[in-house]
């Protein structure tokens, strides 16, 4: 084999990126410029279903992983994808990676071994793999990832297990930078980075909504109703009739006593006006 300089640990190169289109391909066509917005507004709203669609998926059928109270990774529980670091981005884990290419379609096309440095102190390995649709065999994506003898895994494992001469571990280092160069294949050409994104900003959207339900006014009385048709608006602008109906509920359940101060409150102010 032919050394080379050895690649950063984990770097990771990506190419021919997949964005899913509501077109099959075939030679260019002519648009007018008036077939050409509406093309494009199909082309958007296809997207938005895909995209829509994929996260869903994730957040039905993928399992988060599991964290120590100091937010980091508990060990041997990342499931199918978890946060790298407390406040940190998600990341898919090979299961989850597994996952996705299934819901997507997606198989692995192949594996391309693609840059070596090999010594007996030190080992590297780049890798890349391809992802390909079953429905079309067209190429959706493919990455580049590396592994090498330098990591705390394998310094700790390896070294041992090899007497100290890594040259004899590039079965075991190759294995990381393949299963690597998957996940982020399948991460990338699927725009789950992205996914990711937007199913936290959701659950910043909701933990913010939750805080303002908490504000009370002078009184010590909610000011936001916290549920139902009307949730969020400020109490004293919700409809009379819907207040009055609501407020026999809870009563019939007799919980929330003060809720039902401040929606009584409001109901005699506004008979009184």
């Amino acid at each position: 084999m032919t050394s080379q300089d050895p690649p950063t640990a984990g770097a990771v190169t990506v190419s021919n990126r997949h964005v899913p289109t509501v077109s099959d391909g075939g030679p260019p066509v002519s648009l007018t410029p008036q077939e050409r917005r509406a093309a494009i507004a199909e082309r958007a709203e296809a997207f938005g279903d895909w995209r829509a669609g994929l996260k869903r998926f994730v957040l039905e059928h993928l399992r988060e992983g599991e964290y120590e109270p100091s937010g980091y990774l508990q060990i041997g529980k990342q499931h199918d994808y978890y946060r790298v670091a407390p406040g940190g981005a998600f990341a898919l884990s090979k299961s989850g990676a597994e996952k996705v290419s299934q819901f997507l379609a997606w198989v692995r096309g192949g594996v391309e071994t693609t840059r070596v440095h090999e010594a007996k102190d030190f080992v590297s390995i780049t890798k890349r793999a391809h992802l390909v649709d079953v429905l079309t065999g067209q190429v959706r994506g493919s990455a580049e990832a590396s592994a090498t003898s330098s990591e705390k895994g394998f310094q700790k494992g390896l070294a041992k297990k090899y007497g100290g001469d890594f040259r004899a571990a590039l079965h075991d280092i190759a294995s990381r930078a393949e299963k690597r160069a998957y996940v982020q294949a399948v991460t990338l050409s699927s725009g789950m980075t992205e996914v990711f994104a937007e199913i936290e900003a959701d659950r910043a959207a909701d933990a913010a909504r939750r805080e303002k339900l908490k504000a009370v006014d002078a009184q010590g009385l909610p000011v936001y109703m916290p549920g139902g048709e009307h949730e969020g608006m400020p109490i004293d602008r919700v409809p009379t009739r819907y207040l009055a109906e609501f407020l026999e509920r809870l009563r019939e359940e007799e919980k929330a006593p003060r809720l039902m101060d401040k929606i009584e409150q409001v109901l005699l102010s506004r008979e009184q006006a």
